[in-house]
């Protein structure tokens, strides 16, 4: 008992004197220091600075609380029944919480000039669009860099992750008087007719038609998607650029 006295005793004269405390060390760099294996080795060490700074793995932490870990992972656990591939991000409140992993993006161009007319689109030579260099917004390329979204030379989408894609667009058919043509729209994917997320089919009625369908679908990492048209049976089709007019809309989910 009495050894435990003085033990004790003296722990709070070194607090008291020099305001560190060092566990399994004699050079304690901190109001707070446990050396928990090897001497000199900082991995295993937990620290806490006269500023209040507190660090796991580490002697030097930069913020409030420092987790370093040379291993696969971060080095912190949090078990709360969250399912694997969420990420941590806060309420209103300030409080930590699971949310989906999943990146969120969107791709919307349009159609730039006024009428345009293709020739030669004739089932199955379906005419690739060219006109969609329009560019409202394209995070697939701010988030995975230049190589996926939109391709403005190529005019084409090349997707950046594999997943499920909700894909929308339109286009501006104008009548050129021949009731009866029929005008399709159709989604290409690695220069294939993909009908998948659905298709635009209208007849000429003598009218201009604003065209527009919407559909979910899976794309693989890589997959490149255009947007490509037909007349039949004439081959010779006239649409109306621009925002509003024509467009392509491909959104992650």
């Amino acid at each position: 008992m009495r050894k435990n006295l003085l033990l004790l005793f003296g722990l709070f004269f070194i607090a008291f004197t020099y305001g560190q405390v060092g566990i399994n060390t004699e050079s304690p760099l901190g109001l707070l220091h446990i050396d928990a294996g090897v001497a000199g080795v900082t991995s295993d060490d937990v620290i806490i600075l006269n500023d209040g700074k507190v660090g796991i793995g580490t002697t030097t932490p930069s913020n409030k609380l420092s987790i370093v870990n040379t291993g696969g992972d971060t080095g912190l656990h949090l078990p709360n029944g969250a399912a694997s591939g969420r990420v941590l991000t806060s309420d209103t409140q300030g409080n930590g919480v699971w949310i989906s992993g999943a990146v969120q993006y969107q791709t919307s161009v349009y159609g730039v000039g006024n009428q345009l007319l293709v020739n030669g689109a004739v089932f199955p030579n379906f005419a690739k669009l060219t006109s969609l260099r329009g560019v409202l917004f394209d995070r697939a390329k701010d988030i995975y860099g230049a190589a996926y979204g939109w391709d403005v030379n190529n005019q084409q989408y090349v997707a950046p992750v594999s997943g499920v894609y909700r894909i929308a667009y339109g286009v501006y058919f104008q009548t050129r008087g021949n009731i009866g043509e029929n005008f399709r729209a159709y989604i290409f994917r690695n220069g294939t007719q993909f009908i998948n997320s659905g298709l635009v089919s209208v007849t000429d009625a003598g009218y201009d038609i604003a065209s527009f369908v919407m559909g979910l679908t899976n794309l693989a990492k890589g997959d490149v998607i255009d947007l490509r048209v037909s007349c039949q049976p004439s081959g010779i089709l006239a649409y109306w650029a621009g925002v509003g007019h024509t467009f392509l809309i491909i959104e992650s989910l």
